[in-house]
């Protein structure tokens, strides 16, 4: 920009925006658009590039639920027993596969 002309604003749109916006299609394009200011836009050849909004996964950490039975009983641990934390946007987790492993307990 020469003379003091100035751009003061951009739109920029992306549909990777959304909060709903999924890790899978991304990167998002952001499109600029309408650019505005102290210009005269005859006076220049006026190029818009676009950019590139990525969407991360975020940490999602599943906590199974402490369990107990008295020795010699058999236990089916069930499904539904955890916790979870980090999930977004209304989404759930309904089942986990839960196994147990014995566990030493030496003096």
């Amino acid at each position: 920009m020469v003379n003091g002309d100035t751009i003061v604003s951009v739109n920029e749109s992306s549909p990777g925006t959304i909060a709903t916006a999924n890790v899978i299609g991304s990167p998002y394009a952001i499109t600029p658009s309408g650019a505005s200011g102290s210009f005269v836009l005859s006076n220049y050849t006026l190029s818009y590039v676009n950019g590139a909004l990525t969407v991360v996964p975020i940490p999602l950490v599943v906590t199974a639920n402490d369990a107990s039975k008295s020795y010699g009983q058999t236990m089916t641990l069930p499904s539904n027993a955890f916790t979870t934390s980090g999930l977004v946007n209304s989404d759930t987790v309904v089942s986990v596969n839960e196994t147990s492993s014995v566990m030493s307990m030496e003096p």
